[in-house]
């Protein structure tokens, strides 16, 4: 094989990427989402193989049986908390440095944070319901709850236009980053409303 043909064989080849969705010759990476996928099924397998079924059950019922549900609120909020900043971030950065894998971690933290805060904000209304109504002040916990709901809205609305913006190939403009700056504001406050509630 000629020199010229090597050259040729090392470009036409697309190397593992494992963030982002182009590779260092600029071709689509597709394997990143296909490994992904590998390897989390292949973390399940290997602690369903290590703990054994009467293991693992033994396990899950423990954990579940230790957690109320009246807690998977205060659970859930963290995620959704971590979530649409780390998305609004990511965005951010990889306009400021063009970088493909922070423009990548935007679109799936936004995702995962609307998928998520329904949940959130169903957890929240359930839990309020299981107490006494002088236990939580009435002028802080009907704002909380109603702009909990304005918030799992607000993001669903921010991962459809995310993923519109992700299968054009293209990064976030200013508008989309300003409304999801908007919705961390949004966040912010609703979680110092929660806080001044639980903490005083």
């Amino acid at each position: 094989m000629s020199g010229k043909s090597r050259s040729e064989g090392r470009r036409s080849r697309r190397p593992f990427c494992l963030v982002g969705k182009r590779n260092m010759n600029g071709q689509i990476c597709s394997y990143s989402r296909r490994w992904a996928l590998i390897a989390a099924v292949a973390v399940l397998a290997a602690g369903c193989a290590g703990t054994g079924n009467a293991g693992a059950e033994t396990m899950t019922d423990g954990l579940l049986s230790g957690i109320p549900w009246s807690h998977a609120h205060p659970i859930l909020v963290n995620f959704t908390a971590g979530l649409v900043p780390a998305s609004f971030v990511s965005d951010v950065l990889g306009k400021a440095v063009k970088g493909d894998s922070f423009t990548s971690a935007g679109w799936w933290t936004i995702l995962y944070a609307a998928l998520l805060s329904p949940a959130t904000a169903l957890t929240g209304w359930y839990w309020k319901a299981s107490l006494p109504l002088e236990v939580l002040p009435a002028d802080l916990i009907y704002t909380h709850m109603y702009l909990g709901v304005v918030v799992a809205v607000v993001l669903a609305g921010l991962a459809l236009w995310r993923g519109i913006i992700f299968s054009r190939d293209k990064r976030p403009g200013i508008g989309y980053l300003v409304a999801a700056g908007t919705a961390v504001g949004l966040l912010v406050y609703q979680g110092n409303l929660g806080g001044k509630m639980v903490f005083g």
